[in-house]
């Protein structure tokens, strides 16, 4: 699998791998990597000097290409400006103050596209029909015939499925399991595309040859949905004859559906060319049906919370730019903040939860100047204290009508606090005030001096905004926060956000 490698700027040393469907051609809007800052981005970089989608990796065949998609500042590969590149091994590729490596050759998870051998299998096989074994009784269930070593596959099957979270890694995970557990030399995991074709997303083998399995077992499986073991293809003259996946020495296959609902989303294949009588048995068909099973149910709800995800923070950037409408003079102060809280968090070295509900809101803390009229984003420019307090609770109003967004209310409410007591809405003084609240607090009001305003409306020279920061030290502001900032200042990650 190819994958990109931070090798400059912010996150250096983090690996980004690739894992793209096929496009027909440049100009389609088909599966792609897109590099920006917004924060749906599958790599966001967000600094000054980035598009909110900047740039995209896409696949064609074999090969990848970057794309510039209309950035201010340009995509550069090998310091040269480009729209469309074609990417070679070891190209770096620029995105602001961010450089990547490109390396196409990346064999982690040895995933592709699947080649086909074209021979029918006669060699004896067992199916296993799901459906029927989902109407068995309870006593006839085949985790209850196990042996004590498979139920502790099965345990342990279960254990990854409820702490894994990464699709690629959950199935990378099930894999080695399973073939530890049947003793197979190969498993793949081959997931249906959009137009049905299979395609391996997860691969253990010997060697890097390309992903080539039997059609006539993945098409009985998929148009039957039935688990298959081909108890030794080898023996079979006409198997001999195509190319399988071991280059025409398989001794033993097993296949099973991934399936939900009724839908095939793939199937689980393994294979093994041990000496002869070492090859799969009956029961291990079992134990992989019910991997199977459990592992399309995983990816399907692993699927279905990015689904979720996606439509959470596209309901952000929503309430974002509806803000950035009713007030232009604040466009993209939302993502700065959200950015300066992030760099914040890094130096207080909280965990990436805490870091993530940070940024979210950070996003959001003005959410409430949707409902502002005019007069009111005057009285709020002059710190007038009923009319921020007013808008705060609308704020507040908003998130709760939405849902799934309580986390974000201690910094949407605690914000404006000051840390000497003083503030709105509720005079929280110290360590009172929630720690969300006193980083959006130092966040935003850097924001507003170097990029919103200053002496006579102008943004602040950097160095006076943090003299300023300083000064409010104690009053306004946290000043172990401000600490932190400037701390990031100097060690120039604080206009730089990682991945």
């Amino acid at each position: 699998m190819a994958r990109l490698k931070v090798v400059g700027g912010t996150n250096t040393g983090a690996v980004h791998a690739i894992s793209l469907a096929e496009r027909t051609d440049a100009t389609s809007r088909e599966d792609s990597l897109i590099i920006g800052r917004d924060i749906d981005s599958g790599i966001m970089v967000a600094d000054t000097g980035v598009s909110r989608h900047h740039a995209e990796i896409f696949r064609i065949g074999d090969k990848y290409f970057v794309k510039d998609l209309d950035s201010k500042n340009g995509t550069f590969v090998n310091d040269e400006q480009t729209s469309l590149e074609l990417l070679k091994n070891g190209d770096k590729i620029r995105i602001g103050q961010t450089e990547f490596a490109f390396d196409g050759s990346s064999a982690d998870d040895q995933a592709g596209p699947v080649r086909y051998s074209t021979e029918s299998v006669s060699a004896p096989t067992m199916v296993i029909d799901l459906k029927k074994l989902r109407e068995e009784k309870p006593g006839a269930a085949p985790m209850e015939k196990a042996a004590g070593e498979t139920v502790k596959v099965l345990f342990q099957a279960g254990k990854i499925i409820s702490e894994e979270t990464n699709e690629r890694k959950l199935m990378r995970s099930i894999l080695e399991l399973a073939a530890n557990a049947v003793g197979a030399e190969e498993a793949h995991v081959l997931l249906s595309g959009p137009g049905g074709e299979l395609t391996a997303k997860a691969s253990i083998r010997k060697d890097n040859r390309p992903v080539t399995v039997s059609r006539t077992i993945v098409r009985r499986v998929a148009q039957h949905q039935r688990a298959v073991l081909s108890q030794d293809a080898a023996q079979d003259e006409r198997f001999k004859k195509g190319d399988s996946i071991i280059a025409g020495n398989i001794r033993s296959v097993l296949c099973a559906p991934l399936t939900v609902a009724g839908k095939l989303n793939g199937v689980l294949y393994l294979a093994t060319s041990t000496e002869k009588g070492a090859g799969f048995t009956p029961e291990n068909l079992e134990l992989v049906t019910v991997l199977a099973v459990q592992l399309g149910l995983a990816i399907e709800n692993l699927r279905a919370a990015e689904r979720q995800k996606a439509l959470f923070f596209k309901t952000i950037r929503a309430l974002v730019n509806a803000v950035s409408l009713r007030e232009p003079a604040a466009l993209g102060h939302a993502e700065r903040v959200a950015g300066y809280v992030k760099t914040i968090c890094d130096q207080l070295d909280l965990s990436v939860e805490e870091r993530s509900k940070m940024q979210i809101a950070g996003m959001l803390h003005n959410i409430g100047k949707i409902a502002a009229t005019d007069d009111d984003l005057r009285l709020i420019s002059r710190d007038d204290r009923d009319t921020r307090t007013e808008f705060i609770k609308i704020a507040e109003k908003i998130i709760k009508q939405i849902g799934g967004l309580d986390f974000v209310l201690p910094g949407i409410r605690h914000t404006y606090e000051h840390f000497d007591g003083t503030g709105v809405p509720d005079g929280l003084k110290g360590d009172k005030i929630p720690l969300m609240a006193r980083i959006i607090a130092v966040a935003n009001e850097f924001d507003k001096m170097t990029a919103m305003k200053g002496d006579e409306g102008a943004p602040m020279l950097l160095k006076d905004a943090l003299e300023k920061l300083r000064k409010m030290s104690g009053k306004e502001l946290d000043g172990d926060i401000v600490t932190a900032l400037m701390i990031a200042y100097k060690k120039g990650t604080l206009f730089e956000t990682a991945t």
